[in-house]
Formats: C-alpha cells, sequence, structure tokens
C-alpha cells in the first residue's frame, strides 16, 4: 500500500509538470523586468485593496509567500493575511521563470519568509480578482535599493557641479611656485647628518641605519615625510573636487562578486620628465624641475545604466602622500581582474577615450614600461588618485582602469 501511494504521488506530479509545459505556450510571456524598471512598493494588503487600478502595472509586494501543497498553472503561492487567513495576493508565475526556480530550489523555508515578490498585475481566467504575475523574488527591495541608487547618483553629481568652481591649470603648466612650495619645502633630509655631540661609532651606525631603512622605503616606494593634512587643498580643480572623491569609500571590494561602481580615467596630459624616478627631489641636491603636472577627464558608472561624466582635472607630484608604499601599484597595474564582468547588453570596445562603457580593459594601467616600475614617477601618480578616491589597490580589484588620450 505504501509502494502505491507513492507511485501515485509521482505520477502526480509529472502530471503538474506536463500541464505546466503548454502553459507556458498558452499564455503570454512575462517577460523579467529590466532593470530600469520602476516598481511600486505595496505590502500585501495594498496589493489587494489597489490591484484593480494597477492593472499592468509593475510592483514589488513584501511578504511571507505560503506554497500551495501542488504547484500548478493556477497558483504558485499565495500571500495571506496572518490573522484571517484571507488570500490577499494569489501569485502565478511562468515555467523556467526566475521567481518559479526561486521557489522550487534551496530552503523553501527562507525562500519564502521576508521576501520581495516582483511582477505584472494582471487577469486571470482562474479567478474573478487580479493576481501578481511574478517574475523573479529576491530577499532585498529593488524599490529601495534604486532610491539608494538615485541618492548616490545625486550626491556625486552635486559634488562634481560644486568642484566646477575650480578651474583645471592651464595645458603644460605646474601649479605656482609658491603653492608648490608649501609642500615640496617639507621634503625631509633623506640623510642623517653628522652630529658632534656623538662619538664617530654613533654617527656611523646613524648612517648605516639610515641607509637600511632607506634602501627598504625605496624596495618599497616609500618616501619618508610628514603626513598631508586630511583638508588638503589645490586652488585649481583636483580629484579631490570631482564626484570620484572617496567614492569607493562607499563601496569597498568585499570579494570577486563586488563589480560597481566603475571608474576610467583617461589621461588627457602627462608631464615631460626630466627623468623618471623621483630621486631628483629626494637623493640629489639639483632638481631638475618644481613640480609635473597631469590632466584627466574620467566616466563613472555607478552601475550598467547609471553613467556620470567626470570634468577635466589635474593632478600635481605637490599632491604626493608621503609615508605610503606604492610598490603595490605596479603590481595592481599589471595583474587581470576578474571582478568586472561585461553588464549585460553593453556593447563597445574597452578602454575606447571616445566612446566609454563600463567594460575593463584586460590590465588597469596602459601598456606602458613607464606604468610598471615600481619607484615612477607614474606609480607615484596612480596611486595617489586611487587613494584619493577611497580605493585600494592591494586587493584584486579592477573597477578603475586608466588609458591614455593625449593631444598630439
Amino acid at each position: 500500500m505504501v509502494h502505491t501511494h507513492a507511485a501515485a504521488r509521482t505520477v502526480s506530479v509529472l502530471l503538474v509538470m506536463f500541464a505546466l509545459a503548454p502553459f507556458a505556450l498558452a499564455q503570454d510571456a512575462a517577460a523579467p523586468a529590466g532593470g530600469d524598471t520602476q516598481y511600486i512598493s505595496l505590502t500585501p494588503a495594498e496589493f489587494s485593496e489597489k490591484a484593480p487600478d494597477l492593472l499592468n502595472k509593475d510592483v514589488e509586494v513584501a511578504g511571507d509567500i505560503q506554497l500551495p501543497s501542488m504547484m500548478s498553472r493556477k497558483s504558485v503561492g499565495t500571500m495571506v493575511d496572518p490573522t484571517s487567513g484571507k488570500v490577499l495576493v494569489q501569485l502565478m508565475a511562468q515555467p523556467g521563470s526566475p521567481a518559479l526556480e526561486w521557489l522550487v530550489g534551496g530552503d523553501r523555508q527562507a525562500n519564502t519568509h521576508g521576501v520581495f515578490a516582483r511582477g505584472k498585475v494582471v487577469t486571470s481566467r482562474y479567478y474573478s480578482f487580479p493576481v501578481l504575475q511574478l517574475t523573479d523574488i529576491s530577499k532585498e527591495s529593488k524599490v529601495k535599493a534604486a532610491a539608494e541608487k538615485k541618492e548616490q547618483v545625486q550626491a556625486v553629481e552635486t559634488k562634481e557641479a560644486a568642484g566646477l568652481a575650480k578651474d583645471v591649470l592651464p595645458p603644460h603648466t605646474n601649479p605656482t611656485g609658491e603653492a608648490a612650495k608649501a609642500w615640496l619645502d617639507r621634503i625631509p633630509t633623506t640623510e642623517a647628518s653628522y652630529d658632534r655631540a656623538k662619538s664617530v661609532y654613533q654617527n656611523m651606525q646613524d648612517h648605516a641605519n639610515w641607509r637600511g631603512q632607506a634602501e627598504v622605503d625605496d624596495n618599497h616606494a616609500l618616501i619618508r615625510g610628514p603626513q598631508r593634512p586630511a583638508n588638503f587643498e589645490t586652488y585649481y580643480r583636483g580629484l579631490r573636487d570631482t564626484g570620484l572623491s572617496n567614492i569607493f569609500k562607499k563601496f569597498p571590494y568585499q570579494n570577486s562578486h563586488t563589480s560597481w561602481p566603475r571608474v576610467m580615467i583617461v589621461i588627457e596630459e602627462k608631464p615631460r620628465f626630466n627623468g623618471g624616478m623621483p630621486s631628483e627631489f629626494f637623493h640629489n641636491s639639483t632638481k631638475t624641475e618644481t613640480d609635473y603636472t597631469w590632466r584627466y577627464r574620467a566616466t563613472l558608472w555607478m552601475d550598467a545604466t547609471h553613467k556620470i561624466d567626470i570634468a577635466p582635472f589635474n593632478w600635481a607630484f605637490s599632491e604626493m602622500r608621503y609615508n605610503t608604499p606604492y610598490s603595490e601599484v605596479e603590481i595592481w597595474g599589471r595583474t587581470p581582474k576578474h571582478n568586472v564582468p561585461p553588464a549585460p547588453g553593453v556593447e563597445g570596445t574597452a578602454g575606447d577615450p571616445a566612446n566609454p562603457v563600463p567594460i575593463a580593459t584586460k590590465y588597469p594601467l596602459p601598456d606602458d614600461p613607464a606604468y610598471h616600475r615600481t619607484f615612477h614617477y607614474n606609480t607615484i601618480m596612480v596611486g595617489n588618485l586611487l587613494l584619493d578616491m577611497g580605493f585600494n589597490y592591494n586587493r584584486q580589484d579592477g573597477r578603475v582602469w586608466f588609458v591614455e588620450d593625449i593631444a598630439k
């Protein structure tokens, strides 16, 4: 008898599965809502009350789903009043839809309690009242996420607009000597001076210690000096005056699934170096330049549908942070990243300055040896821009990439 009942249940399940297949053909296909769909947020009680006026509207209903003992083309679940047991939302779903896969897969208890069910309000020949034709279900609200995204975009745009009060430097010029001097004059003495109050042996020890520390610092591309003030500003428009300022502080890298926001920085102008290493500032007494300056523009994508153009800005070597190891920058720049997959529907060429798209280049830095040397002006420049964006270049994070578009 037990085997007979088990066989009967198996047959019933198979019959339901076969019954659902023609249902998919008989009904109009409900395509999953796109990322820019504007959902109306409802409670189950609000859905029950307002559904007749929301026909063919996209809605998101928050609540618990009760699954029927056997899903069919008439019902894949309901949302009910916990007190009276009255059905407030009747749920239907196309076979193969993300919503149905959510309901039948994984932990049923977790997948049906405290969820957000999204879809379109439609009529059905099986019911005298409107039902919710499901497209997808999740533990997080897309309505809330959309509102938060709107706030984030507005905050970036407000910061970007305020920063336009400052002008970029004229082409191929450095900050005024007075502006650069205030910072560059803080360059520390690189070699311990002879102290007559100490013995010759003690002075020799101090010098040996200094040489050892200098070698370690050089290996890490670290330059000793005072901490840059937290409120450090420039009279020209720099990265801290743009919408990129500390943008990644709000969206830190968590794991390989952290893929937004994304930034493409286009280098429009770069200096002509008198020597590629910053040693002229720190190990030589004859300085060949007082400063070096770059100019950029950028594109920021908060996600695949929210793009913000960042107006041109500068970075000068006199803005450099001391006491920061930049050796990891070139490692970051020549390591392929895997957390920035192309967004669905996005077409274009990675790293095209004329047509920016949120498709990362294979390597974050241009294919130029100058960007792949441990202790180079370009290495320090890239490191400082990343830090000013709140970006951690010690992680396998590819959400920022640099390309060159130098005016000839």
